[in-house]
């Protein structure tokens, strides 16, 4: 038997779980359940998995204790400021303590979250971290092995997937492990015959002998080496390194209502499935969302080339003084850098529109962009030098972002959110997983 202690203080939670092999029925368990499916689903995966390798740690270690610490960004904190008589600022929001507690819903009872993929990045530390415990991994390296992180992604997502019922696109957790990307989700048909049992692995939290080994053939090619190599098996996603171009920056802003994305997805899901079979999908506004996306990719990353052209610095200058609806008239389509910049801010006004309409296809309002942040988000596409507005994600209460040109105007689009009651959050591009002392 293995003791597990696991602690979060910022939810007030603390629960032993007993980790154990019955070998009656061949089966992995996780004792003790608090009935945190990401936590105990987890837990369960990677211990199992280990359980089977020829690791000498983990013959003799006992008990662990894990500890978590989630950044005061993946929690509102808009009640936090006004309680302490601070300006809704990202300012203000630097000068707050670390690892606050977090706060529920007065009245659902919900845990106040800001969209950023919290599950998500709560399931791919705690597999992360007890790789690296058990030093099946290594990321106290100055070079992280690519190996080691596909590893940590590829158990992430069976985890998260398994613990979501099935629901997700993977790519929070894709950006857990790699951090700022363009993203292509892995073919379905990888984990079809695991997601079998997930009903066993969530209301009994156990799994079999037999599923273990299946997923250590997913995952590695070498089932009892405890050299983990990545399997041979394909998994086709794609996760590219993506940047911003220079000067352009992304606000987001906290809401502080919250929204189960499962449950936001689940629908459009099942209406886009419907349409792949009537080959209708190509034509609805997700088939055009996708296109857009690709168009927005190819346009950010042309414009990366034209940073060092002289007319790049001239013309940001000249747009983040002014507002779109000006633009039209400041850019000439003529000069291929002016009408990179064109073309950028048209098609995210675009994507908005889609966005919209893929709400009235689907009909489910809660999803997308809700009409409750349309006044908002349009108040805030008319400020200076703001090229693009919108809700991230799958949409709902969570969040609002804005692609700024610069400081002036991230400083604008903060005023006006603040005075909305919508709190900027103090974000930047990150490079992925990696080790802290805390």
């Amino acid at each position: 038997n293995k003791l597990i202690q696991l602690v979060s203080p910022q939810l007030n939670f603390e629960n032993n779980y007993t980790f154990n092999f019955d070998s009656n029925t061949n089966t992995f368990k996780i004792l003790n359940s608090a009935g945190n499916i990401f936590v105990e689903t987890t837990l369960l995966l990677c211990l199992s998995i280990i359980s089977t390798l020829n690791n000498l740690k983990f013959k003799f270690i006992e008990e662990m204790k894990i500890t978590i610490l989630a950044d005061n960004s993946f929690y509102s904190q808009r009640d936090e400021l006004i309680e302490r008589n601070l300006p809704l600022s990202i300012d203000s929001m630097k000068q707050l303590p670390n690892f606050l507690a977090a706060r529920k819903q007065k009245d659902t009872g919900e845990l106040q979250k800001t969209g950023l993929g919290s599950s998500a990045a709560l399931v791919t530390s705690i597999t992360a971290v007890i790789l690296q415990h058990f030093e099946i991994i290594n990321l106290n390296s100055n070079n992280q092995s690519i190996n080691d992180l596909e590893i940590i992604h590829k158990l992430a997502q069976i985890c998260h997937c398994i613990a979501q019922e099935k629901i997700g696109s993977g790519f929070d957790v894709s950006a857990a492990v790699f951090g700022s990307q363009t993203y292509m989700r892995f073919s379905s048909t990888i984990l079809s015959e695991i997601i079998l049992h997930s009903s066993e692995i969530l209301k009994e939290k156990q799994i079999n002998l037999q599923t273990v080994e299946k997923l250590k053939e997913i995952i590695f090619n070498n089932n009892n080496s405890n050299e983990m190599i990545q399997s041979n098996i394909n998994w086709d996603h794609s996760h590219n390194f993506f940047r911003l171009p220079k000067y352009f920056q992304l606000v987001l802003g906290d809401i502080g209502a919250g929204s189960k994305t499962p449950s936001l997805v689940r629908q459009v899901t099942s209406w886009r499935d419907k349409l792949r079979q009537e080959n209708k999908l190509e034509f609805s506004s997700w088939g055009k969302l996708t296109r857009l996306n690709e168009q927005v990719i190819s346009l950010f990353n042309k414009l990366i080339t034209f940073e060092n052209d002289d007319n790049y610095n001239l013309i940001i200058e000249k747009l983040s003084k002014s507002t779109k609806q000006q633009w039209e008239n400041l850019l000439n389509n003529a000069i291929e850098i002016e009408n990179s910049f064109y073309n950028l801010f048209k098609t995210f006004d675009e994507i908005r529109k889609q966005f919209r309409l893929l709400a009235v296809e689907t009909e489910e309002q809660s999803f997308t962009e809700p009409l409750i942040q349309t006044e908002l988000l349009n108040a805030t596409s008319e400020l200076q030098g703001v090229i693009a507005v919108g809700v991230p994600g799958a949409g709902g209460m969570d969040a609002v972002f804005a692609i700024v040109l610069s400081n002036k105007s991230k400083q604008l689009v903060e005023s006006l959110w603040a005075s909305k009651m919508v709190c900027a959050l103090p974000i930047e591009e990150d490079t992925g997983i990696k080790t802290h002392l805390i």
